[in-house]
């Protein structure tokens, strides 16, 4: 897992991840400027720079904190004893469809929304949600005889319900699409195929 620094925690410092995460929602990646970050957070461009190098900066650590966030709300939220279809459907709640919800009402933000491994902080947020997701798969897996990875089968997971973002047609669609992807791989590990 890859540490955001200390001083990241100090209260201006979360001040301008909230701002900035809030404008990187509204206008995207791209479109969104330090003085854009500066302006939503009641401080001089100078000041932000302080705190933060550039809009890379800011974007890797809103990313990564909100993946975060997300992932300890789960783990408060999820019962182990709950079926691993309901499970998934809840981790994939929050990590992807929430997300989408708050990002589709903004058509500039859609860069956000794919979630680029090339934008700054994306690849580590994705991987820290692909190991929670192996966690929740790697019991069931371990009894069903399949012999695939855990973390794989969760990468996969994962990549597929990314990719459902970008041709949905809503949140609703969005959320079958996701549920029909979570019981094709219960049934897999209920019923592994036969050699």
């Amino acid at each position: 897992m890859t540490e955001i620094p200390a001083n990241l925690e100090s209260e201006r410092t979360l001040h301008l991840i909230a701002k900035g995460r809030e404008v990187f929602l509204k206008l995207g990646y791209r479109a969104t400027t330090m003085r854009d970050i500066a302006q939503a957070a009641g401080m001089s461009r100078p000041a932000v720079y302080l705190v933060f190098a550039n809009k890379d900066a800011v974007f890797r650590a809103s990313f990564i904190r909100s993946m975060r966030r997300r992932l300890m709300q789960l783990r408060e939220d999820i019962d182990p004893a709950w079926p691993l279809e309901r499970q998934l459907h809840q981790a994939l709640e929050i990590i992807i469809a929430q997300n989408y919800d708050k990002i589709s009402v903004n058509p500039a933000a859609r860069d956000v929304l794919s979630y680029d491994h090339e934008l700054p902080g994306v690849a580590e947020a994705f991987a820290e949600a692909v190991e929670f997701l192996a966690q929740l798969i790697r019991a069931p897996l371990s009894s069903s005889g399949l012999t695939d990875d855990a973390s794989h089968l969760a990468r996969t997971l994962l990549t597929a319900v990314n990719g459902f973002k970008l041709a949905c047609k809503d949140g609703d669609d969005l959320r079958r699409l996701m549920d029909s992807q979570i019981r094709l791989l219960v049934v897999a590990l209920d019923r592994p195929l036969k050699s």
